[in-house]
Protein backbone atom coordinates (compact mmCIF):
# COMPACT_ATOMS: atom_id res chain seq x y z
CA UNK A 1 0.00 0.00 0.00
CA UNK A 2 2.81 2.38 0.83
CA UNK A 3 4.51 1.52 -2.45
CA UNK A 4 1.35 2.38 -4.33
CA UNK A 5 1.13 5.70 -2.53
CA UNK A 6 4.74 6.51 -3.45
CA UNK A 7 4.10 5.59 -7.09
CA UNK A 8 1.10 7.90 -7.15
CA UNK A 9 3.13 10.71 -5.62
CA UNK A 10 5.91 10.14 -8.18
CA UNK A 11 3.37 10.30 -11.02
CA UNK A 12 1.28 13.13 -9.60
CA UNK A 13 2.18 15.65 -12.35
CA UNK A 14 0.99 13.21 -15.06
CA UNK A 15 -2.16 12.44 -13.06
CA UNK A 16 -2.93 16.15 -12.72
CA UNK A 17 -2.55 16.59 -16.47
CA UNK A 18 -5.03 13.75 -17.12
CA UNK A 19 -7.76 15.06 -14.79
CA UNK A 20 -9.18 17.64 -17.26
CA UNK A 21 -9.32 15.01 -20.03
CA UNK A 22 -11.11 12.57 -17.74
CA UNK A 23 -13.58 15.28 -16.65
CA UNK A 24 -14.23 16.16 -20.32
CA UNK A 25 -14.79 12.50 -21.17
CA UNK A 26 -17.31 12.22 -18.32
CA UNK A 27 -19.18 15.30 -19.61
CA UNK A 28 -19.18 13.91 -23.16
CA UNK A 29 -20.60 10.62 -21.92
CA UNK A 30 -23.26 12.44 -19.91
CA UNK A 31 -24.25 14.38 -23.04
CA UNK A 32 -24.34 11.26 -25.22
CA UNK A 33 -26.17 9.07 -22.71
CA UNK A 34 -29.74 10.08 -23.72
CA UNK A 35 -28.99 9.18 -27.35
CA UNK A 36 -27.42 5.88 -26.29
CA UNK A 37 -30.42 5.10 -24.10
CA UNK A 38 -32.82 5.92 -26.95
CA UNK A 39 -30.83 3.74 -29.34
CA UNK A 40 -30.89 0.85 -26.87
CA UNK A 41 -34.67 1.22 -26.48
CA UNK A 42 -35.08 1.28 -30.27
CA UNK A 43 -32.88 -1.80 -30.61
CA UNK A 44 -34.93 -3.69 -28.03
CA UNK A 45 -38.17 -2.68 -29.78
CA UNK A 46 -36.74 -3.79 -33.13
CA UNK A 47 -35.64 -7.13 -31.65
CA UNK A 48 -39.13 -7.65 -30.20
CA UNK A 49 -40.71 -6.77 -33.57
CA UNK A 50 -38.44 -9.23 -35.38
CA UNK A 51 -39.26 -11.93 -32.85
CA UNK A 52 -43.00 -11.32 -33.27
CA UNK A 53 -42.62 -11.46 -37.05
CA UNK A 54 -40.63 -14.70 -36.83
CA UNK A 55 -43.26 -16.18 -34.50
CA UNK A 56 -45.91 -15.42 -37.10
CA UNK A 57 -43.90 -16.94 -39.95
CA UNK A 58 -42.36 -19.98 -38.23
CA UNK A 59 -43.81 -20.52 -34.74
CA UNK A 60 -41.87 -23.76 -34.34
CA UNK A 61 -38.67 -21.73 -34.20
CA UNK A 62 -39.96 -19.81 -31.22
CA UNK A 63 -40.19 -22.79 -28.88
CA UNK A 64 -38.20 -22.42 -25.70
CA UNK A 65 -34.87 -24.25 -25.86
CA UNK A 66 -36.14 -26.86 -23.39
CA UNK A 67 -39.02 -27.74 -25.74
CA UNK A 68 -37.04 -27.65 -28.97
CA UNK A 69 -35.93 -31.02 -30.21
CA UNK A 70 -32.19 -31.63 -30.21
CA UNK A 71 -32.71 -34.54 -32.59
CA UNK A 72 -31.48 -33.91 -36.12
CA UNK A 73 -34.11 -33.32 -38.79
CA UNK A 74 -32.23 -35.49 -41.32
CA UNK A 75 -31.27 -39.12 -41.59
CA UNK A 76 -28.03 -39.50 -39.64
CA UNK A 77 -27.35 -42.88 -41.27
CA UNK A 78 -27.50 -41.23 -44.72
CA UNK A 79 -25.01 -38.60 -43.54
CA UNK A 80 -22.69 -41.24 -42.09
CA UNK A 81 -22.85 -43.38 -45.24
CA UNK A 82 -22.24 -40.37 -47.48
CA UNK A 83 -19.29 -39.22 -45.42
CA UNK A 84 -17.82 -42.74 -45.48
CA UNK A 85 -18.22 -42.90 -49.29
CA UNK A 86 -16.32 -39.63 -49.59
CA UNK A 87 -13.50 -40.84 -47.33
CA UNK A 88 -14.47 -39.19 -44.03
CA UNK A 89 -14.44 -41.58 -41.07
CA UNK A 90 -17.72 -41.01 -39.26
CA UNK A 91 -17.42 -44.14 -37.15
CA UNK A 92 -20.00 -46.92 -37.29
CA UNK A 93 -23.08 -46.30 -39.42
CA UNK A 94 -25.48 -46.47 -36.50
CA UNK A 95 -27.68 -43.39 -36.90
CA UNK A 96 -26.21 -41.78 -33.79
CA UNK A 97 -24.84 -38.24 -34.04
CA UNK A 98 -21.80 -38.98 -31.89
CA UNK A 99 -18.44 -37.24 -31.60
CA UNK A 100 -16.85 -39.20 -34.49
CA UNK A 101 -19.71 -38.26 -36.79
CA UNK A 102 -19.43 -34.62 -35.76
CA UNK A 103 -15.65 -34.67 -36.33
CA UNK A 104 -16.21 -36.18 -39.78
CA UNK A 105 -18.80 -33.50 -40.53
CA UNK A 106 -16.31 -30.80 -39.46
CA UNK A 107 -13.59 -32.31 -41.67
CA UNK A 108 -16.05 -32.52 -44.58
CA UNK A 109 -17.12 -28.91 -44.06
CA UNK A 110 -13.51 -27.72 -43.86
CA UNK A 111 -12.57 -29.63 -47.01
CA UNK A 112 -15.44 -28.07 -48.95
CA UNK A 113 -15.23 -24.45 -47.83
CA UNK A 114 -18.11 -24.57 -45.37
CA UNK A 115 -18.15 -23.36 -41.78
CA UNK A 116 -16.52 -26.27 -39.92
CA UNK A 117 -18.85 -26.32 -36.92
CA UNK A 118 -19.69 -30.03 -36.84
CA UNK A 119 -23.40 -29.39 -37.28
CA UNK A 120 -24.98 -30.77 -40.41
CA UNK A 121 -27.05 -27.89 -41.74
CA UNK A 122 -28.66 -27.04 -45.05
CA UNK A 123 -25.39 -26.05 -46.76
CA UNK A 124 -23.64 -29.23 -45.63
CA UNK A 125 -26.57 -31.36 -46.73
CA UNK A 126 -26.66 -29.72 -50.16
CA UNK A 127 -22.91 -30.16 -50.64
CA UNK A 128 -22.96 -33.82 -49.53
CA UNK A 129 -25.94 -34.52 -51.79
CA UNK A 130 -24.20 -32.82 -54.74
CA UNK A 131 -20.98 -34.77 -54.25
CA UNK A 132 -22.79 -38.08 -53.88
CA UNK A 133 -24.82 -37.43 -57.05
CA UNK A 134 -21.63 -36.56 -58.96
CA UNK A 135 -20.12 -39.91 -57.89
CA UNK A 136 -23.03 -41.87 -59.32
CA UNK A 137 -22.93 -40.12 -62.72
Amino acid sequence: MIQTAFRLINHWPQIEQMVPRVEKAIKDIEQLWPAVQTTMEQTIKLANDVQALAAGIAPELMLPITQASSEPKYDVRWVQQGLQQLGFDSGPIDGIMGPRTQMAISAFQQAHGLMPDGWFGVMSEAKLDQLLRERTV
